[in-house]
């Protein structure tokens, strides 16, 4: 009787798991390892953090390039590069994606300056824009440090403000030294909604 009763009771539980599967929390960004580059080929751009490819939502500026150097996961990575790369002394890139009305958003992800890497300015920063992308509405940042022995994860939080259309991710840096680069690798973002209880 009792192997009965322990089988209903594992069947019971399956049954559950099937009707509430467990849910991963999603990365709403496309390519946050940088692997898949430009549907041109060029091998320095990464597709969906270039402007047009294949949509507006993404883009890049300044010594920002992807490179092959290392990487967290897989071989390739973001980075920003000093006035060694002949490109100016910032660089940086964004990526969007459409904001939800009282959600909670998270920017994520693994960083490594080289030793002789300087710079003014390095930030991670949410921001939130109405729908014709012409007002900033609110933004939150964190500078960028401790990342010059290791790769170190670092994180920002912002909830979506009233009248934001787009929540945007942006690696931002200005006023580089000579030398090295900021690196980094598995950018994320993702979305909770603080109305919604998570299931046990």
């Amino acid at each position: 009787m009792g192997r009965f009763i322990g089988l209903g009771i594992i069947g019971a539980l399956m049954l559950s798991a099937e009707i509430h599967p467990a849910r991963a929390s999603e990365n709403l960004l496309r390519n946050g390892s940088f692997e898949h580059e430009s549907t041109n080929a060029v091998f320095t751009e990464a597709r969906h953090w270039k402007y047009a490819d294949p949509d507006p939502h993404g883009d890049y500026w300044g010594s920002a390039s992807r490179e092959n150097w290392r990487a967290v996961d897989g071989e390739f990575i973001g980075s920003v590069r000093g006035l060694w790369a002949d490109r100016g002394n910032c660089g940086g890139v964004w990526q969007e994606v459409k904001a939800e009305p009282g959600a909670i958003y998270r920017f994520s992800g693994w960083f490594f300056c080289d030793p002789e890497w300087m710079a003014r300015t390095q930030e991670i920063i949410i921001e939130f824009w109405d729908a014709a992308h012409t007002n900033l509405i609110a933004s939150e940042r964190r500078d960028i440090g401790g990342c010059d022995a290791d790769w170190t994860e670092l994180s920002v939080e912002a909830a979506t403000p009233e009248n934001a259309a787009w929540v945007r991710v942006v690696i931002n840096v200005a006023e580089t030294g000579a030398a090295g680069s900021l690196q980094f690798d598995n950018l994320a973002l993702i979305k909770n909604n603080p109305h919604t209880e998570a299931r046990p």
